[in-house]
């Protein structure tokens, strides 16, 4: 079993035994480090995704990922360009949901991060809600 497989098992124990929780557990942190031990950060987000056992809860993704954002040695950066990549190119809902949920606002623009959203809205039409929300709470920052 790799180590990311190893990664996605304590985040469905953690979630198990802790319902409601919504941090990852201190186990998930230090299974995420070693991942990025043996793998290297360059090109990480990406194999997330397509490494991830089909089966996989999408949600269980996005939360490597966002530890991902926090423990690479650029903070993230290359992970945050990647799934604005996924975003623009509208092409699969797994990176579409998983970069909807970084917990960071894509693009540094916010009229790009509408146009590109409401394009992802129109191809997949489950993900429109979660894009009108991240529309939504970026605009109320500005308020």
């Amino acid at each position: 079993m790799t180590t990311l497989e190893r990664a996605y098992q304590e985040i469905a124990r953690h979630r198990s035994e802790v319902p409601g929780d919504a941090r990852p557990s201190p186990a998930t942190f230090e299974l995420v480090e070693q991942f990025i031990h043996e793998r290297g950060a360059s090109g990480i987000g990406d194999f997330v995704v397509d490494s991830s056992p089909t089966g996989t809860p999408w949600s269980s993704i996005s939360e490597v990922l966002r530890i991902l954002i926090w423990s690479t040695p650029d903070n993230g950066t290359e992970i945050i360009r990647h799934a604005e990549q996924w975003l623009r190119e509208a092409s699969d809902e797994r990176r579409i949901f998983s970069a909807l949920h970084l917990d960071v606002f894509p693009f540094p623009s916010q009229s790009e991060m509408e146009a590109v959203l409401a394009r992802v809205a129109e191809t997949f039409p489950a993900q429109a809600e979660l894009c009108r929300s991240v529309i939504a709470a970026r605009a109320r920052l500005w308020e």
